[in-house]
């Protein structure tokens, strides 16, 4: 009996000890929250680059075309 008691006591410590772990650590929400910024990032620069890619190209070209009349 003393040793099914001892089972008994220990599976209830593991237990408590498992979901005092689970309800404190916080291992998961830095990285969710960190993957969010980076993704909102991303797409705020997408949305820059469209934008502004139009103009960004047609400056680029004209200025291969200057160069290469240059030659």
């Amino acid at each position: 009996m003393d040793r099914l008691n001892d089972l008994l006591l220990a599976g209830k410590i593991r237990a408590e000890h498992g979901l005092d772990a689970f309800l404190s650590e916080e291992r998961g929400d830095t990285n969710f929250i960190s993957m969010l910024i980076i993704i909102a990032i991303a797409v705020f620069l997408g949305g820059l680059f469209k934008t502004m890619g139009q103009s960004i190209l047609t400056t680029v070209q004209n200025k291969v075309s200057q160069f290469v009349n240059g030659l």
